[in-house]
C-alpha cells in the first residue's frame, strides 16, 4: 500500500493487477484530511492487517511530527509576536488589516487557553509576573 500526501489530503492507495488490461491499477482505499487523520470503520474494513499496521505507523509518525512542530512554535512564540509587531509597524494598511482579520479568531482562542491555565503554586502568578516583566522593561528603556 502507498500513502500519498498532497497538501492536507492523505490517500491510501493499493496497487492491484488488472487482468483485462494486463497491468497494475491503483485503487484508492481511503482519503483523509488533516488534521484529523482517523479512518472511519468503513475505511478500516477495506484495509488488510498489514495495511492497517502501515497506516498506524504513518499515523504515529505524523502525530510525532505535529507535536514537534507545535513545541517549536510554542518555543518561538514570543519571538514571533515581536517580529509580527515590527512588521505591522512598516506594513501597508491593507496587509495589516488582512493579517488582523485572520489573526483575531486565533488570538481569541489562544487567550482563552492562556486564561484557562491553572497556577499550581510552583509558578509565579501570571499577572504578577507580567507586571514585573513590564516594570523591568520600562527600567531598561
Amino acid at each position: 500500500m502507498q500513502i500519498r500526501e498532497r497538501g492536507n489530503v492523505v490517500r491510501l492507495v493499493r496497487s492491484v493487477y488488472d487482468e483485462e488490461g494486463k497491468s497494475a491499477k491503483a485503487v484508492v482505499l481511503a482519503t483523509v484530511k488533516r488534521p484529523n487523520l482517523e479512518l472511519t470503520d468503513e475505511e478500516r474494513a477495506k484495509l488488510t492487517s498489514d495495511e492497517l499496521e502501515q497506516y498506524n505507523a504513518f499515523l504515529g509518525r505524523a502525530t510525532q511530527q505535529i507535536n514537534i512542530e507545535q513545541a517549536y512554535a510554542a518555543a518561538r512564540f514570543v519571538e514571533n509576536v515581536e517580529l509580527v509587531s515590527g512588521w505591522l509597524s512598516t506594513a501597508s494598511p491593507e496587509d495589516a488589516l488582512a493579517l488582523s482579520s485572520k489573526a483575531k479568531k486565533a488570538l481569541r482562542t489562544l487567550r482563552r487557553q492562556f486564561e484557562g491555565l491553572k497556577n499550581t503554586g510552583d509558578e509565579p502568578d501570571s499577572k504578577a509576573a507580567a507586571k514585573a516583566e513590564r516594570k523591568k522593561g520600562s527600567v531598561n528603556d
